[in-house]
Formats: C-alpha cells, sequence, structure tokens
C-alpha cells in the first residue's frame, strides 16, 4: 500500500546529540521491513526541494504502491528561513485507483509493470486487502508458484 515516512534524522540512541546533525538512520531506512520489497528514498538538501520531493513522494508512493520514505537532517529540520513564493500550481496527485471496476475485478492480478490495480472499498467490485500470501483473486495460498509469481 502507498506510504509515505517522513524521517529526520539526529545523531545517537536516546538523547544522543540533540542539538548536532547526523546521517545516522540512513540504514535504517535502506533496510526497514521484512523480506524483499520496493522502495524510495529521498534526501533533499534545501526546503525547496522538500516541497517538490514530498510531492513527488506521494507521486511515487501512489504509482507503484510501496513505502517511499524523505530523510532529512536535524539542520534541514531546524530551519527557520524566508524563502520566494513555491510553485502553488495545483497538480493533482494521480492515486492510481481503478475508478470503476468491472465485476472481473482482483486486487492481486498479475501484470506486466507488478503493479496490480488498486480500487476503494465500497464499490461495485469485491476489493479484498490481506496481508497474506495469496492468489490473484485474495485466497489465502502457501503454493510456491504463486509465491514466486507475486514477488517477481
Amino acid at each position: 500500500m502507498p506510504a509515505v515516512v517522513l524521517l529526520s534524522m539526529r545523531p545517537g540512541p536516546a538523547t544522543g546529540l540533540p542539538t548536532r546533525t547526523g546521517q545516522e538512520d540512513l540504514r535504517l531506512a535502506l533496510h526497514a521491513g521484512h523480506g524483499e520489497f520496493p522502495k524510495a528514498l529521498f534526501a533533499p538538501g534545501s526546503l525547496e526541494q522538500c516541497y517538490e520531493l514530498t510531492r513527488h513522494a506521494f507521486q511515487l508512493a501512489h504509482r507503484w504502491q510501496t513505502p517511499v520514505v524523505l530523510m532529512i537532517d536535524q539542520f534541514l529540520a531546524d530551519q527557520h528561513k524566508n524563502l520566494p513564493a513555491f510553485d502553488r500550481t495545483y497538480r493533482p496527485i494521480d492515486r492510481c485507483l481503478e475508478l470503476a471496476p468491472g465485476p472481473d475485478y482482483v486486487r492481486y492480478a498479475l501484470t506486466d509493470d507488478g503493479v496490480s490495480p488498486r480500487a476503494l472499498p465500497g464499490g461495485p467490485a469485491f476489493v479484498v486487502v490481506d496481508s497474506d500470501e495469496h492468489t490473484p483473486d485474495g485466497h489465502l495460498t502457501e503454493r510456491l508458484d504463486v509465491r514466486v509469481a507475486m514477488v517477481d
């Protein structure tokens, strides 16, 4: 499922060096999670980049249905700065949803790009969401061929 996480880093465990900057959480962000799955990490270096990359992070999270981590260090998190107005042109984020799924909709369909169609619950199609290994139509399975097809 799409998710955007903001990770504001500072050095050391516990209170560490609360007034210093650091990037010790990079490995945490790179290797967080169980198993192999795609994820994206962005590390903006300015407030302007924070603005643009946050929008880009949401777009990627929805397009690829994967977590995206936006990492900032303490220096950037604590900045106070006057900036020129950002480009506030309305550019909607494509949520990559099936808005009118038909009766043959399957949540975990095997696709060429590896991203299954996503629909909202409550519509005409039955939307199955589950955390176990499953067939394309959402039934639980432990079959190796299905597992390989789902992660490849």
